[in-house]
């Protein structure tokens, strides 16, 4: 029975594989070779493959890890290209990056590239860039598709008119001419011509520049670099940015001067501020005759006459807190005492009502209220009126008439004995010019500006003193 069943097996697998049953001997299919021997198409187990050392994987894994790393700061550096802009940035920063890939990183960047494409038209790009096989292949692409050609003559007639601006610095403009500069001389070696002509072409692109630059400062700076006559162009604008350090300093002296003579001629003629009567008799306010110095003193607010308990503050403090809002600004409560000094002089900077504190600048302002009923500060007599009360305090103050020059004296925060104070805004139409200043004592005297109608009156306010030695160092050298 078990002969039967394995020759009638081995009659449907020779049919199936054209071999003669007739060839194959009885004894060597039962004693020697199994079917799958005889017939060739068995099914045997593979060897299994070799497992790689763990050291030997870790080293790979972090060889892969470092190579992902170096290639996405190598991407910080390529800018997002549409198909609005110029494709010749993009492929200047493909370059840069190329040169600090190492062995095996082209692949990835090139398919890292296609992330940094946008817009419609670049959508095909993404196909190229991932199938590219070198980055020298998605640079011609990329050209191809979007380069754009502009003749010499046009980019030489573009650079030749390119001028100063109004308020432009000269390192500014060097900048510009450089950039539009160094823009034509890629597109030249970019170009299919001999290597000579680029090079006449690029000579002549340097002297233009040169030319422009010279021609399109200020008439006084350009008159002092063609006078000097500079080797090259680092020395052309090296002059250039000394004398533009020395027309600021004579045009801040020139209007120093212009000030002075202003102020003389006011003397001469004074307004009818200045020479109207002044009252001969002055009436000076006992302040400490107006102090209570009796009766319960209040540990909520510190005001004599009232216990906490009765407090008016507390009170106002209760409502408050039930209708959960505060007062509107400027009507507040007065809720912590003012200091005084040993002189018995008043300090009206730890003065504060409804959680901000009483500017010195805030000159005639009125604070409404039970507390703060007809209280208000006069810079121009020293002098604080609350609840009916004359406070004095020290404050250094400075008084411009209506539509005047004045003189006056400004604080220096810092200790350098000369130096520039720019312009400083005071109020509307109230203002210090700049000036070139003298420090004595830690002060210097600037002339104070007030165009409007009406006089003003100010605090001595303290400004910081600029060295021409820093405003040297903030001029950058550009080469041209």
């Amino acid at each position: 029975m078990q002969i039967t069943i394995q020759l009638s097996i081995l009659a449907l697998s020779s049919e199936s594989s054209n071999i003669a049953i007739d060839d194959l001997s009885f004894d060597a299919l039962i004693n020697e070779r199994t079917l799958e021997d005889v017939l060739g198409n068995g099914a045997r187990d593979s060897k299994p493959e070799e497992e790689l050392p763990r050291g030997t994987a870790v080293t790979m894994m972090e060889a892969e890890e470092a190579r992902l790393k170096r290639i996405i700061l190598l991407m910080r550096h390529i800018p997002v290209f549409s198909e609005e802009g110029d494709v010749e940035p993009f492929i200047d920063a493909i370059e840069y990056c190329t040169s600090k890939l190492k062995d095996g990183d082209e692949g990835t960047f090139i398919f890292e590239l296609a992330s940094r494409l946008s817009g419609v038209t670049v959508g095909s790009m993404r196909t190229v860039m991932k199938s590219a096989e070198t980055i020298d292949t998605v640079i011609e692409k990329l050209r191809q598709n979007f380069g754009r050609t502009d003749d010499f003559f046009a980019i030489l007639n573009r650079l030749t008119k390119v001028l100063q601006e109004e308020k432009e610095s000269v390192a500014k403009f060097g900048a510009r001419l450089e950039s539009m500069r160094s823009q034509a001389g890629n597109k030249i070696d970019r170009s299919a011509l001999p290597e000579d002509q680029k090079r006449y072409r690029k000579d002549d692109l340097n002297a233009a520049a040169l030319e422009t630059f010279v021609v399109g400062l200020t008439l006084q700076l350009s008159f002092a670099v063609s006078t000097q006559k500079p080797r090259n162009n680092r020395g052309c604008v090296e002059i250039a940015l000394e004398a533009e350090i020395q027309s600021e300093k004579t045009d801040a002296m020139s209007r120093l001067r212009e000030d002075k003579l202003q102020v003389e001629e006011s003397i001469k003629k004074p307004s009818k501020e200045a020479t109207r009567k002044q009252p001969l008799v002055f009436t000076v306010t006992n302040d400490a005759a107006n102090i209570d110095q009796g009766g319960p003193k209040c540990y909520g607010c510190g005001e004599v006459g009232h216990f906490i308990r009765n407090c008016p503050l507390q009170n106002e403090r209760r409502q408050q807190a039930r209708r959960g809002s505060l007062n509107p600004r400027g009507s507040g409560q007065l809720y912590r005492n003012s200091s005084r000094d040993n002189a018995g002089n008043f300090d009206d900077r730890r003065l504060y009502g409804n959680n901000y504190y009483v500017n010195n600048n805030q000159v005639g302002r009125r604070y409404q209220g039970r507390k703060l009923q007809g209280t208000r500060k006069r810079l121009k007599n020293k002098i604080l009126t609350l609840g009916g009360k004359n406070f004095k305090f020290q404050e250094e103050i400075i008084r411009i008439p209506k539509r005047c020059v004045h003189l006056v004296h400004v604080k220096v925060i810092n200790a350098e004995k000369e130096g520039y104070i720019p312009r400083c805004d005071i109020a509307p139409g109230v203002y210090l010019g700049d000036a070139v200043v003298a420090v004595n004592n830690g002060k210097a005297c600037m002339y104070a500006y007030n165009t409007i109608d009406e006089e003003h009156i100010f605090t001595v306010p303290y400004l910081g003193i600029e060295k021409f030695e820093e405003k040297l160092n903030e001029a950058t050298i550009y080469s041209v």
